[in-house]
């Protein structure tokens, strides 16, 4: 290793990297097309990430929502995603309906975030028993986002463990659209519980008004199995679990009135410059396959519900550009493991409940290359989250509160052999959320709040002056990033209006600002100014308990 092309930091960051407060879930959206529904909700999805900690600009961490969200659950189905114990932890019919408009932008970015975007989305989730032994859970989401101008960005997911990304010259206006379905069902019968949930995400996306056109297209399917066996006389659930995520993505750049300059980034070495000067122009294929084989347990003692789970994470990204049979393939190989819990009491003699949540992943990954022999870069990666939910109804009064306090700790260590040099950053990242509701005669509630994170870090990254020109236009500003402190905040109102026995809608605004501070890194200049992002949202949901 060059001792030169080190740079040591002592910082307070939001880290990009780090994780949402909420340990529930491996689900990490981008700003723009998150609905902020409460993570217990989905956190069962059959599509969240495996071995993948996707890098994200910092935020708050998510507001309660408390004219939409009942008290969290926890369970084998609600903090596993077992479907196996679906039948014993759904009980009553819930569903919710959604239609936001969010508007992302703001010169604090990465070189592949997009200057700014706009998100059209319509979503729907839901839950509720099937007879005496069955139930169901399903979400819908169906967004449109136009980016523009865009980034350099040609790959779908360019901030991902892998090191592979595929960028090109120009920054054209884009549209990209989604459409996301996942569900399933769980039975029971004599103490045994099997369920199947499963899930698939269409996304396509073009550019407009550019010489150069890119295209894009993204299947993701996923499925989970799972089987529950409850002993009752122990107050006690047992599961195994098993998931398949997969993921097919196709890219081109084709040459119309100008040529396109493609840059295949692979890890910090200096990517090649291709240029696309005739049809049918640059094609790249990612094939990407993950498993994950786990076990849990959740009981009630003394007072107190519980979960535990565990699991094991596999998987494989295949990079080709060749449009024909058994093409050279640039490989990243990755293998993980995930452990969580919750813990929910309610405060005896009080309307104060407390859920606790701790989830902790990490991985270990390699990438190959098809013109290089051996591994050119490698990967370890570990994530940490715990926060503490606390709710309460103000005796004899119409307020209703909520507050989240939580930390995450991550941290990457990431090593390029060829370009012989790494980068390395911890951080934790202490955050808090408080919201307050107020009933307003017998059917309207009205609510608000406030949510704020800081970050401290820890951080070594390779020198700009030492590496390409790619690397210090496309990689150097976002390693810089996490060496520039910054203040994720968030805000929100909120009003609900019961309109039926079971049914209410409601009213949501949420502002998050990104603001930057001093750049304490000599190496590269840090990104500046600010990043605000604006959603309204207009909802039903319909309650049956």
């Amino acid at each position: 290793m060059r001792a030169a092309a080190w740079t040591a930091l002592a910082v307070m960051t939001g880290l990009a990297g780090a994780t949402p407060l909420s340990a529930q879930s491996a689900v990490q959206p981008e700003r723009a097309t998150d609905s902020r529904i409460p993570e217990w909700m989905f956190a069962w999805s059959p599509l969240a990430p495996l071995a993948d900690h996707p890098r994200t600009l910092p935020r708050a961490p998510a507001l309660p929502h408390l004219v939409l969200s009942r008290d969290p659950r926890i369970g084998l189905f609600w903090t596993a995603g077992n479907p196996g114990s679906l039948a014993f932890e759904v009980h009553d019919a819930w569903s919710a309906y959604q239609v936001a408009r969010s508007h992302d932008a703001g010169s604090y970015r990465r070189p592949l975030d997009p200057d700014r975007s706009g998100v059209s989305q319509v979503t729907a989730l839901g839950w509720q028993p099937l007879g005496a032994n069955g139930a169901a859970a399903g979400r819908v989401i169906v967004d449109q986002e136009a980016m523009s101008p865009s980034s350099n960005a040609v790959s779908e997911a360019p901030y991902g463990t892998s090191p592979f990304a595929v960028t090109d010259s120009a920054t054209p206006s884009f549209t990209h659209v989604r459409t996301r379905l996942e569900g399933g069902a769980g039975w029971r019968r004599g103490g045994w519980g099997v369920g199947l949930l499963a899930g698939f995400e269409g996304r396509e996306k073009w550019t407009r008004s550019t010489g150069s056109p890119r295209t894009g297209r993204v299947s993701v399917p996923g499925a989970t199995v799972g089987v529950v066996r409850e002993i009752a006389a122990a107050r006690l659930r047992l599961g195994l679990f098993a998931r398949w995520l997969g993921s097919y993505e196709t890219l081109r750049v084709v040459p119309q009135a100008a040529a396109g300059i493609v840059f295949p980034v692979a890890g910090y070495s200096e990517p090649d410059r291709l240029t696309v000067s005739q049809r049918p122009g640059y094609f790249r294929r990612i094939e990407r396959d993950a498993t994950a084989y786990g076990l849990g347990a959740a009981g009630s003692a003394f007072g107190v519900s519980w979960t535990a789970y565990a699991e094991r994470d596999r998987r494989r990204d295949a990079f080709f550009s060749e449009e024909r049979g058994d093409p050279p393939l640039d490989v990243w190989r990755a293998k993980g493991w995930v452990a969580g819990g919750a813990a929910q009491r309610h405060v005896s003699g009080t309307a104060v409940l407390l859920t606790a949540r701790v989830r902790a992943s990490g991985l270990t990954g390699d990438a190959t290359r098809a013109d290089l022999e051996g591994i050119f870069f490698h990967a370890e990666e570990q994530v940490f989250a715990a926060d503490l939910d606390v709710r309460a109804t103000v005796p004899n009064s119409p307020w209703s509160l909520a507050a989240i306090l939580g930390t995450a700790r991550a941290s990457r260590k990431r090593f390029d052999f060829i370009a012989e040099t790494r980068s390395e950053f911890v951080a934790w990242t202490p955050g808090a959320a408080l919201e307050a509701s107020r009933e307003i005669g017998t059917a309207t509630t009205v609510a608000a709040g406030f949510a704020v994170s800081g970050s401290a870090a820890v951080a070594a990254i390779p020198n700009p002056g030492l590496q390409g020109p790619v690397y210090q236009r496309l990689i150097a500003p976002e390693l810089a990033l996490y060496g520039t402190a910054a203040t994720p905040t968030a805000a929100s109102v909120s009003l609900r209006r019961r309109v039926g026995a079971r049914t209410s809608l409601w009213i949501r605004a949420v502002r998050e600002s990104l603001v930057h501070g001093k750049p304490t890194a000599t190496t590269a200049d840090g990104p500046n100014g600010e990043r605000t992002l604006w959603s309204v949202a207009l909802g039903a949901f319909v309650d049956e308990r």
